[in-house]
């Protein structure tokens, strides 16, 4: 019995890594936070933007009626870190001034309040989770799954821009 419950314990442990890990994708670039590049600083608001969380950005975004993507993303998470520069090449291509995005921390050390509270609103349980509302607050998307920078582009689309 004592067997039987300890490969059980193996094999979840097998599944959790295997879940985090799951997507693993070779696309990495080295490209940094892909932030407004060019143009004056005075047309850095109308300008596509994948950045950190904060509430006053978040809030500024729907405000100027912008779609918000939102990826929940865990400092110690390895799909996290495939994940966050596949997006940041999908939001330089996209360069759609009605779109903002932002990475949220989530279950790490660099969480604060109001990204738990977000996760909670969005019902965000697990990290690598995806997240397209409207400026209202309405989930337009959400996915658990590993995205490749055309699947974020092609999500995006989908949701009306193109």
């Amino acid at each position: 019995m004592m067997a039987k419950t300890a490969i059980i314990f193996l094999l979840a442990g097998v599944l959790l890594v295997a879940g985090c890990t799951s997507g693993y994708n070779n696309n990495q670039s080295n490209a940094g936070v892909s932030n407004n590049s060019g143009g004056s600083a005075g047309s850095n608001l109308s300008k596509l933007t994948y950045e950190p969380f904060t509430k006053e950005k978040y809030d500024a975004a729907k405000d100027s009626g912008k779609i918000i993507f939102l990826e929940f993303y865990a400092n110690w998470c390895p799909t996290c870190s495939v994940q966050k520069p596949l997006i940041e090449q999908a939001f330089r291509e996209i360069n759609n001034p009605s779109i903002a995005g932002f990475q949220v921390n989530f279950n790490d050390s660099d969480t604060d309040a109001d990204e738990i509270a977000l996760a909670k609103k969005f019902g965000v349980i697990y990290q690598h989770t995806h997240v397209i509302v409207d400026s209202k607050e309405n989930i337009l998307l959400k996915s658990l799954e590993s995205w490749s920078k055309d699947t974020v582009i092609q999500k995006l689309n989908s949701v009306g821009f193109n």
